[in-house]
């Protein structure tokens, strides 16, 4: 609904045909729904579908890239491949830090049923199959802001910006509930969250980690496994 607002032409991708179908059902009718082109089952780790410089933008949010693992970087070089030379890539991954603080308890109980060595390890690498057990339903791979610049570092995408996806409003929903019946005092909160969260040292800080990166020097040709 906001690359609507701005009038922009729209291809609508998924992994999944379930969610491509609840995203139709939820435009059915509404603005917004005139400037999707098409819908298509895609994969991130490959658009070999798409020519080189195809589209203008990619917006890749909900951490899609969290869940290539060893073919993260072969998505990235894939998203930025299919823009344009002046065009952008505006995506989302899973916040280690931030995940870890939010889900104390959480990753605390987890520690006790897998281990602390296996709890150890998925806090040194990001990738949560080392904690993977039975009641695991959310197994993927986190990200460090210093993991998102060494990415594009290898994928040839020059960072433009980076943000954490929340900070002063992690928790504390009481607050929160309270600022937000306030349309003047919510709109002061939200500008100083969207401040904070840009800040170096604040976007590990959310539960995800949002960046945007301009096409380099990326090869002409996908790569495709």
């Amino acid at each position: 609904m906001e690359l609507a607002a701005i009038d922009t032409r729209i291809v609508v991708t998924d992994v999944s045909d379930v969610q491509l179908g609840l995203n139709e059902a939820r435009l059915r009718g509404t603005d917004a729904e005139r400037c999707v082109e098409r819908r298509e089952l895609l994969d991130v780790c490959d658009t070999s579908r798409y020519a080189d410089g195809e589209f203008d933008a990619v917006v890749a949010f909900g951490g899609p890239l969290s869940y290539a693992f060893e073919r993260t970087d072969e998505a990235m070089r894939g998203l930025l491949r299919v823009i344009r030379p002046e065009g952008i890539v505006v995506a989302s991954v899973m916040s280690l830090l931030g995940t870890w603080r939010y889900f104390l308890s959480a990753v605390t109980t987890l520690g006790e049923v897998v281990g602390e060595d296996a709890n150890d390890k998925a806090l040194r690498t990001g990738d949560l199959r080392h904690v993977a057990n039975d009641a695991s339903d959310h197994i993927c791979q986190m990200f460090r802001w210093s993991d998102v610049e060494a990415l594009l570092e290898r994928s040839g995408g020059p960072i433009v910006d980076g943000s954490a996806s929340n900070w002063a409003s992690l928790g504390d929903a009481e607050p929160l509930a309270r600022l937000e019946a306030d349309t003047e005092r919510w709109g002061r909160f939200i500008d100083h969250e969207v401040a904070a969260c840009g800040q170096p040292g604040a976007r590990d800080g959310g539960t995800h980690i949002l960046f945007a990166a301009r096409r380099g020097n990326v090869a002409t040709a996908p790569a495709v496994a």
